[in-house]
C-alpha cells in the first residue's frame, strides 16, 4: 500500500508540469490528474485505517497480556515487543497524516 501511495505521488508530480504545458488537452489532463489525486487519497485513507486497526489490536493484546501471563519476566518481554511495535506504527501513522 505504501508503494502505491508513493507511485501516485510520483505520477502526479511527473504529469503536472506536462499537463500544464499542453493547453490543447487541458480538460482531459486535469481530469487525469484529479483521478490520480483521488486514487492517492483513497489509498492514503486505507493505509490510515489499516494502521489504526493494527494499533487497536496491539492495545487489546497489551491489555490481555497484562492480565494473563503468569511469569513476570515473560510478560514484560512480550509487552516490550508490543509497545515497540505500537510506537513504530504510531510514527508511521503520524508521518502519513503529515503528507
Amino acid at each position: 500500500m505504501k508503494k502505491q501511495l508513493l507511485l501516485f505521488s510520483l505520477l502526479i508530480t511527473f504529469f503536472s508540469p506536462m499537463c500544464a504545458a499542453d493547453p490543447a488537452n487541458n480538460e482531459s489532463n486535469q481530469l487525469y490528474l484529479s483521478g490520480l489525486q483521488i486514487r492517492k487519497d483513497a489509498h492514503k485513507r486505507q493505509l490510515i485505517e489499516k494502521l489504526n486497526r493494527e494499533l487497536l489490536l496491539i492495545d487489546q493484546q497489551i491489555a490481555y497480556t497484562e492480565r494473563s501471563f503468569a511469569s513476570d519476566e515473560k510478560r514484560e518481554l512480550y509487552l516490550s515487543g508490543l509497545r515497540f511495535r505500537k510506537k513504530t506504527l504510531q510514527k508511521q501513522l503520524q508521518a502519513l497524516q503529515k503528507q
